[in-house]
């Protein structure tokens, strides 16, 4: 598990650098703006979606490496990158359906960017999954320690339930 964990820690930095380049958009409004208030909006823009997805992802980081025995965690950081795939499923279609014209570049970085985050959708669930199981056995094995504790023998050699 521990090798998963080191994967999604990587996948997550890549995830974080491809949205930061994915967010230029917002940097050529810049320069392409003639109002200052639009310049101003525009870089606002870049600014707050940069510290959003820096800190989803980092608590994504957080909650993939710290969460050894708690698979719903890790669930949940799964789920939100399921909606962020969507968000870039809803840009494919977007481009599609209004041809707006996109450089070649940029439309194959974003379906690359859209696979990206499938996989790390799959390895999170997979890292879930495992940890889940590992969570049952953990149960499994306090639960027949609790068992064994509670099981004494008596003076005849014949095992006696202990009530605590």
């Amino acid at each position: 598990m521990k090798n998963i964990r080191f994967i999604l820690v990587f996948l997550h930095t890549i995830i974080i650098v491809c949205a930061t380049i994915n967010l230029h958009p917002h940097l050529t409004r810049v320069t392409n703006a003639s109002d200052h208030k639009k310049q101003i909006s525009a870089i606002l823009g870049y600014v707050i979606n940069l510290i959003c997805i820096t800190i989803y992802h980092t608590a994504s980081i957080i909650a993939v490496w710290f969460s050894r025995y708690d698979a719903d965690i890790i669930r949940a950081s799964g789920i939100l990158l399921i909606g962020e795939l969507l968000q870039v499923i809803a840009l494919i279609i977007h481009y599609t359906l209004n041809k707006e014209q996109i450089g070649g570049g940029e439309g194959f970085f974003i379906i690359i960017f859209g696979l990206l985050l499938l996989t790390t959708i799959l390895i999170t669930f997979r890292l879930a999954e495992k940890t889940s199981k590992h969570q049952n056995n953990l149960m499994q094995l306090k639960l027949l320690a609790d068992s064994v504790c509670g099981i004494s023998m008596d003076n005849e050699n014949e095992p006696t339930l202990i009530l605590n």
